[in-house]
């Protein structure tokens, strides 16, 4: 599934919260790219969230998605793809907190260049995302929420991998 519209289809059809935030969650573990996330959400969170919303009629009911690892998730680590950085927020940051409250749930929190100020998406501690089309070639900026959308049939929610650049981070077209 790659939209909102198609994930509402789904639970229209029948298919359950727990069921399609199963196959996201397996989906994020088993995946062989370890470039592409920082920390992930553990299954507990997850279903603890499900919980929390099943049944209720939320906008964005039951939308998977991950954020940039410089943004504050409660619960998982910020690190800005800097060890030595690396904090446990106590909450989380406004926008998390507002797409949490419509329903929407956190599975992770992707790669980034450290502190947002590269252009290619290698400038990490972590393992470099690969480039989804090419391994040969450099990933191109943004590429850990790249990788996961284009390697996969579906992805998680694409307009919630929410991010920011600290530093101005200059974004450039790597064709």
């Amino acid at each position: 599934m790659k939209t909102i519209t198609e994930y509402q289809a789904a639970y229209a059809q029948g298919h359950t919260l727990e069921e399609l935030m199963r196959g996201v969650w397996e989906a994020i573990r088993d995946e062989p790219d370890e470039g592409i996330f920082i920390s992930k959400t553990p299954w507990e969170t997850v279903k603890r969230r499900i919980d929390e919303n099943e049944g209720k009629d939320l906008p964005l009911y039951g939308i998977p998605y991950a954020a940039k690892d410089n943004i504050d998730v409660a619960g998982l680590p910020t690190t800005a793809a800097c060890p030595d950085f690396s904090y446990n927020p106590s909450e989380s940051a406004t926008v998390v907190r507002l797409l949490d409250e419509a329903g929407a749930i956190c599975f992770g929190k992707t790669n980034l260049d450290q502190f947002a100020t590269g252009l290619v998406g290698i400038r990490t501690p972590y393992p470099a995302p690969k480039n989804p089309f090419d391994e040969a070639y450099l990933p191109a900026a943004r590429a850990a929420d790249r990788r996961w959308r284009w390697r996969r049939d579906w992805w998680l929610f694409l307009w919630a991998r929410i991010r920011r650049d600290r530093g101005g981070c200059l974004r450039l077209s790597m064709s």
